[in-house]
């Protein structure tokens, strides 16, 4: 399932309510866009999870379908290699651990339960912990450290494994079911640091997708093929998936 940010956007005109669609894969950027596009054009940001909003269902199936038929949808993807973006999840897991993701999980964490197959609980970051903290108070410090340092890379190994599914059902979504989704590269802004990222997040997305929202936005026919970086039909081994 990919996680995606919703603008929505009344139609001046007769017809479907409008909505952008921000879609990619875990840690490419979604929320950043669509918090820049709603800040330029003046529309209410819905951030929508699987967890939160499918409860369990893929993305390609009919609500998603559902969805299309309601409203007037412009679709735009974040697409970031996949080496690429296996190094930033894995930057982001750490950075996840520094904030607190710890803490966090023991909220979660109930020792008379095994069961991660519903809910919350099955979020990653949450049943890779149950060991760690299962050993709180049983084992000496150097075995926690171990079974810590297993728990992070697990979380990290499954963030990947889940940025894979993420990109092959967008694929499947363009070329089985013939979805117009125009394809924003952003893999030389996770390769720049500091300035000349932001720059780089200002000419190669930002201004891209802002002039396709316009067009969408005044009813233009826009051929997602002109206005992003054709992109073959990819199998699991092409995309390094783990």
């Amino acid at each position: 399932m990919t996680n995606f940010s919703v603008g929505g956007m009344m139609n001046k005109h007769q017809g479907k309510d409008k909505v952008v669609v921000v879609l990619g894969a875990t840690g490419t950027g979604k929320s950043r866009l669509a918090i820049d596009l709603a800040t330029r054009f003046g529309v209410e940001v819905i951030n929508s999870d699987k967890l939160q909003f499918y409860k369990g269902l893929d993305i390609v199936t009919n609500k998603v379908k559902s969805v299309a038929i309601k409203y007037e949808c412009c679709f735009l993807w974040m697409d970031v290699a996949i080496p690429v973006l296996h190094s930033c999840v894995s930057n982001r897991v750490d950075q996840m651990v520094d904030s607190g993701l710890v803490e966090e999980g023991k909220a979660f964490f109930d020792p008379k339960i095994r069961d991660y197959d519903y809910g919350i609980r099955r979020a990653i970051g949450v049943p890779e912990m149950d060991e760690f903290s299962r050993s709180d108070g049983l084992v000496d410090g150097e075995t926690r450290a171990k079974l810590f340092k297993a728990a992070i890379d697990e979380i990290k190994i499954n963030t990947c494994k889940l940025a894979c599914r993420q990109v092959e059902k967008i694929l499947r979504m363009r070329e089985e079911f013939g979805w117009k989704i125009h394809r924003l590269n952003t893999t030389k802004i996770f390769l720049r640091r500091g300035g000349d990222a932001n720059e780089a997040w200002e000419k190669l997305v930002l201004e891209s997708s802002t002039n396709i929202v316009a067009r969408f936005i005044c009813k233009e026919n826009i051929d997602p093929k002109s206005t992003s970086f054709h992109l073959q039909r990819k199998h699991r081994s092409e995309i390094d998936c783990i």
